[in-house]
């Protein structure tokens, strides 16, 4: 190995690593807020009761999302530097293309969804049914429901494309387009914390890192996200039996898709022929910092009987 190898090496596994020691400190703020949060609920609840739950609730999720993206990220950016007003940057493309994009994107969302229920349905032999309604949106419709919209339909799409199809997408992509795509969407699966929304998260991921490398700027894959929020929202509020309109927007959304793809008639993303992504790969993998990170995110987001553990030391220390 060359003096240049050894050096181009050592810089990659710097960049993965403090990358997942983003992703660490992502991680430990956002576990220990929500057992902080469960702990004040539990010691406090007669002062907290006189204001309505879900409010404070969802304000104080809105203060801990804020925290624990911006935190992390900025000053991983500036450490790596990463060019923050190119991933803010005002991208080349019409208001009707935007438009024809957030179609292109509910329908790859509609589609990944019922391919991945109708998999858990098949392998589990049980119907899947719609997600819970969130408490938040079942009572006190005027205190509550705004905040929760203004924390899932806008701010966990700005934040969280700002993490992964901004900061992360640039750093990786300069180890190869292909890598950065993989990559990226790897951890933003990994933050979705259940495995039937994961896989299709993983995906997802793919399609808007691929639309944010196109237009080098997250603002397209920003109001993506947002009109996909949206969908969920009344997915989750439209009862079984009108389903069906899902299926209808699904072949709308993929229609005009269709009809946007051709007639803008896109070249294929320029990609650098001066790197080897497998070696990529092998650095990302062998980087300790960032298979720790990911392994503490698994554990803390996927694992039930930590969290189970955890909540039973909480109830001991309050009572």
């Amino acid at each position: 190995m060359s003096d240049y190898e050894r050096r181009l090496k050592k810089h990659m596994h710097f960049q993965f690593n403090m990358t997942g020691a983003a992703f660490l400190v992502l991680t430990l703020i956002g576990t220990a807020s929500y057992y902080f949060k469960d702990f004040i609920w539990m010691k406090y609840s007669d002062v907290i009761g006189i204001f309505a739950f879900g409010f404070v609730d969802n304000l104080y999720l809105i203060a801990t999302k804020v925290l624990q993206s911006l935190l992390p990220f900025v000053l991983l950016s500036l450490i790596l530097n990463v060019k923050n007003h190119q991933i803010w940057s005002k991208p080349k493309i019409k208001v009707v293309n935007q438009i024809a994009l957030v179609f292109l994107g509910i329908s790859v969302y509609l589609i990944l969804s019922a391919g991945t229920s109708g998999l858990i349905s098949f392998l589990s032999s049980k119907n899947v049914g719609v997600a819970a309604i969130p408490d938040s949106l079942m009572s006190n419709f005027l205190e509550v429901q705004w905040t929760y919209l203004i924390y899932f339909v806008i701010l966990c799409p700005i934040l969280e494309e700002y993490i992964y199809r901004g900061v992360v997408l640039q750093c990786f992509a300069r180890y190869g387009n292909y890598f950065a795509l993989f990559a990226s969407s790897f951890l933003f699966a990994l933050s979705y914390g259940r495995l039937q929304t994961a896989l299709p998260g993983f995906f997802m991921g793919m399609f808007l890192a691929i639309v944010a490398l196109y237009y080098q700027s997250i603002r397209p894959v920003i109001w993506i996200r947002i009109g996909v929020a949206i969908l969920s929202i009344a997915e989750m509020l439209v009862p079984l039996s009108q389903i069906w309109v899902f299926g209808v927007i699904c072949l709308v959304s993929y229609g005009i898709s269709l009809i946007f793809l051709f007639v803008n008639r896109y070249n294929r993303l320029v990609l650098r022929s001066d790197i080897d992504e497998w070696y990529s790969l092998k650095v990302f993998m062998t980087s300790f910092v960032l298979m720790f990170s990911c392994a503490v995110m698994i554990v803390f987001t996927y694992s039930l009987p930590f969290r189970q553990w955890i909540e039973m030391i909480l109830e001991k220390v309050v009572f």
